[in-house]
């Protein structure tokens, strides 16, 4: 655990004053005002600037990726402050994240901007079919899909030196290789907001192949959930944040089974972790496959509001204690433990030169972190609205207060932006590295997880601010559910019955009538009826001492080296009940860095 730094009474104290000037002989009457920090008044300016913002971030330069994805991060800084080397900020280079570009498009499409939108999936479905399986490697394709497709999941970053193609993770093409659970369930929520708003079944079709890819990678002990990253590059954890992502795409899909999969993980960590007994543990080990043991990890913000927002945990008190655990500020001088109880922080911009310098409310990333940051901060806000709308009950926390403090502040940061930035802490990377959060700029917002937040305006806390003033822009407006991106209702949704926006290639006859298997290679599958799938067994698969919760329509085991099919059982051993003795459970949280890396 890394040591923690003495805290000051707000983010980034300004240097020593330098020593005092004579008055200016003003009169009372024709003394300067001080210039008022400037804010988007309306809801529909607001809105204004993050259309303009969004629509006039770079894409990929690719001539054969069309439209291409967004990036993440404006080209220019908003500058770093005064500090010399340890401020100087760069051009940013350009990644292209899925988790961002998959926000993008939902903030779009509840703009009505299905076309910005459609170019984004476009990529996407490239990216998630490939036309050949030749070449790529067969732990990460994904057969007998219920459209009948094989599938390839998403890499967390692309890059705009090349056209990536499905199942690529290490060419110059892609930043980030790494496969989370939590981007690509992100992918298939912007799918399904998509079918949804454009009445596209085959749009629902690929969101129900990337829950079904998902799932193949299912724990079978009592915390049940999902591992958090995939192959290529495996790790044994499970995440919150990822499971509660999974929550929300299932349900959207109508998938209940899922849903509670892994709705009991995301329940399971409430109090897991001991430091922190009355909020959500970040996740679990990562030494062995489904690894159970519980790490010494911060409390993540998304670990709540999202949960919050996506009604993961459906147990009200334990989400009103996550919050009032969240909604604390540590003391100025909190050091040590003290200075890990609580998410809430204030931070002052230093170098903003437009007006005066004001005081920003948010969250930040993590109990280890250090510095609001703005993506979560407005998750958070929607969070406070959506649990207050929900329960009808303000816990005594004054959710709507919380709220509007970074409600108000994202209208600042609009503002003097003209978008909202990761983080209004200056200094660069190397500031960073010197873990001096009292410096006056201390290299960005830091997560706390070895990564940080620098001075650019940022795709995803754009987004997210602009689905938040969608949700409620001011206490007078009623509550808009439908941008909430973590909840939709399936019977919104058309059913995936259609494979028209499909690559073509060759499918499986009747493939979409049968469950997804566990094989990881190509083959011909027939149908089967719902009286065959009740038929199956579940059986211990020895070499990763899980269990395959599975049916097989020839009433044998899958056999299979990895996940678990979350399907049938008519066996002896339930789905839904506690694992066997010998299968060995958990999840370890990887620096889950959010949009920076990877979610």
């Amino acid at each position: 655990q890394q040591q923690q730094q003495q805290r000051v009474p707000l983010q980034g104290s300004p240097p020593a004053a330098a020593p005092a000037l004579a008055p200016l002989a003003f009169s009372p009457s024709t003394a300067p005002l001080p210039t008022p920090t400037p804010t988007c008044e309306s809801k529909e300016s607001c809105l204004s600037i993050i259309d303009r913002f969004l629509d006039g971030q770079p894409r990929q330069d690719i001539p054969t990726a069309g439209a291409g994805l967004v990036q993440i991060m404006s080209v220019n800084s908003l500058g770093g402050g005064p500090c010399g080397a340890f401020c100087d900020l760069p051009e940013e280079s350009g990644r292209f994240d899925t988790y961002d570009n998959a926000l993008a498009a939902i903030y779009w499409i509840k703009r009505g901007n299905l076309q910005n939108a459609a170019q984004i999936l476009d990529v996407f479905i490239g990216l998630l079919y490939p036309a050949d399986v030749a070449g790529i490697r067969s732990d990460v394709l994904y057969a007998n899909m219920p459209s009948g497709r094989t599938l390839t999941l998403l890499a967390a970053s692309y890059s705009s030196k090349a056209q990536a193609k499905a199942g690529d993770y290490f060419s110059e093409a892609v930043i980030d290789g790494a496969v989370d659970t939590g981007n690509n369930a992100w992918a298939g929520l912007a799918f399904v907001h998509y079918a949804a708003s454009a009445n596209s079944p085959c749009h629902t079709a690929v969101a129900r192949d990337i829950l079904h890819a998902l799932t193949r990678n299912g724990c079978g002990d009592s915390l049940q959930g999902f591992v958090g990253r995939l192959p290529p590059f495996s790790l044994n954890y499970r995440s919150i944040e990822n499971n509660i992502d999974v929550v929300a795409l299932a349900r959207s899909l109508g998938e209940t089974k899922i849903e509670v999969w892994a709705s009991r993980f995301v329940t399971s960590m409430r109090g897991r972790n001991t430091g922190f007994p009355h909020s959500y543990s970040m996740g679990t080990g990562r030494k062995v496959y489904c690894d159970d043991s519980q790490p010494e990890d911060p409390v993540p913000a998304d670990g709540t509001f999202w949960n919050v927002l996506a009604d993961a945990d459906p147990n009200q008190d334990n989400l009103a204690s996550a919050l009032r655990f969240a909604l604390q500020s540590p003391a100025p001088t909190a050091q040590g433990v003290d200075d890990m109880q609580g998410l809430w922080e204030q931070d002052v911009d230093l170098i903003y030169d437009g007006g005066s310098h004001p005081i920003l409310t948010g969250t930040r990333f993590t109990t280890w972190g250090h510095g609001v940051q703005w993506e979560n901060s407005a998750g958070a806000a929607m969070a406070l609205l959506h649990y207050q709308d929900r329960y009808g009950n303000d816990e005594g926390l004054r959710l709507q207060e919380h709220a509007r403090q970074v409600i108000d502040s994202l209208r600042h940061l609009l503002a003097m932006y003209g978008g909202v930035p990761a983080s209004v802490l200056g200094g660069n990377m190397d500031a960073f590295k010197v873990k001096n959060h009292t410096a006056p700029y201390p290299g960005g917002s830091d997560t706390g997880i070895s990564y940080t937040y620098l001075r650019y305006n940022h795709v995803a806390s754009t987004a997210w601010t602009g689905l938040l003033l969608l949700y409620q822009a001011n206490a007078s407006e009623p509550i808009d559910e439908a941008a909430n991106p973590l909840a939709i209702k399936a019977s919104s949704v058309p059913k995936p019955n259609d494979f028209s926006c499909l690559p073509v290639m060759a499918r499986p006859e009747q493939a979409a009538t049968m469950g997804a298997t566990l094989t990881r290679t190509e083959s011909k599958v027939s149908s089967i009826t719902d009286q065959e799938q009740t038929q199956g067994v579940c059986c211990p698969l020895k070499a990763i001492a899980m269990v395959v919760l599975d049916c097989c329509a020839t009433r044998s085991c899958c056999q299979t080296g990895t996940g678990t099919r979350l399907d049938c059982c008519a066996g002896s051993v339930s789905p839904y009940a506690a694992a066997p003795a010998e299968v060995v459970p958990s999840y370890s949280p990887q620096s889950a860095m959010g949009t920076g890396s990877s979610r």
